[in-house]
């Protein structure tokens, strides 16, 4: 090393040791000085950090200058000597001693003489509040049987009247009339049997038994709706020459 250069050095270290002498006790300092900038001294320069707001009590403070002079190492890889941090109540305050400092080593050493990084110590992990114990649950209340509904069963229809119900008929145009017996139930036969019965009926009774006419239905109630429906639009449709209805006679006729 030359002879300037090593003056050059030893003329640093003196200025930093006369600017940033080791600041009084903390302790006796309020806690609420929450703005500051460290710096140190690596390979002949001084380097520094800009002013940050840092609102941490002072004991937390203690190893900030050892994180600082870690950050200039690994940007600079040369020794690093005199890591200090200052700290001030407003940030002005820290401002102005920061320009005094770069102001001082500037007119003393030079512009070269300065240096700064970009460096503001990482906030600790905040501590996790510890979870606190789950209160203990109340004894669930036993909860009363819900009654058994059983399912509704819709009644059971009622059976439909079984067996075979017979409505005739006929027209007597010897008369004018027409020949209409109620619903009968029967339990044998077919619709040949019971045409010749009807007529037989008809002849013995009335003197007429042409153009017999029978019908099958399965229940009463369809029995019962059919001949209505037949005696009803005889009364409407049939008429004489004179435009009188034809009577409608409703007979008794059984079977066998």
């Amino acid at each position: 090393m030359s002879r300037i250069t090593r003056s050059t050095s030893q003329a640093l270290v003196l200025l930093a040791i006369a600017l940033f002498a080791v600041p009084p006790s903390r302790a006796d300092e309020p806690v609420h000085d929450n703005y500051q900038f460290c710096y140190a001294v690596a390979g002949g320069v001084e380097v520094m950090s800009p002013v940050f707001h840092w609102p941490v009590p002072y004991g937390v403070r203690e190893g900030q200058s050892s994180s600082f002079a870690n950050a200039v190492y690994q940007k600079y890889g040369k020794g690093v000597a005199q890591p200090g941090c200052e700290y001030f109540t407003t940030a002005a305050q820290a401002e102005a001693r920061r320009r005094v400092i770069v102001d001082t080593i500037t007119k003393n050493l030079g512009p070269q003489g300065v240096a700064s990084i970009d460096w503001k110590p990482q906030a600790a992990p905040a501590p996790q509040p510890k979870p606190k114990p789950a209160a203990p649950s109340a004894p669930a209340t036993p909860q009363a049987p819900k009654p058994v509904v059983a399912a509704a069963v819709p009644p059971k229809p009622p059976a439909s009247v079984k067996g075979i119900f017979v409505v005739c008929n006929t027209n007597s145009y010897q008369d004018r009339a027409r020949y209409y017996n109620s619903p009968i139930e029967v339990t044998s036969g077919d619709p040949a049997a019971w045409q010749a019965s009807y007529q037989k009926f008809l002849q013995t009774n009335f003197k007429f038994g042409v153009g017999v006419m029978c019908s099958k239905l399965p229940t009463l109630a369809e029995a019962q709706s059919y001949f209505k429906e037949i005696t009803d639009s005889a009364r409407l449709t049939t008429k004489d020459m004179l435009d009188r209805p034809w009577p409608v006679v409703v007979t008794d006729w059984k079977y066998p």
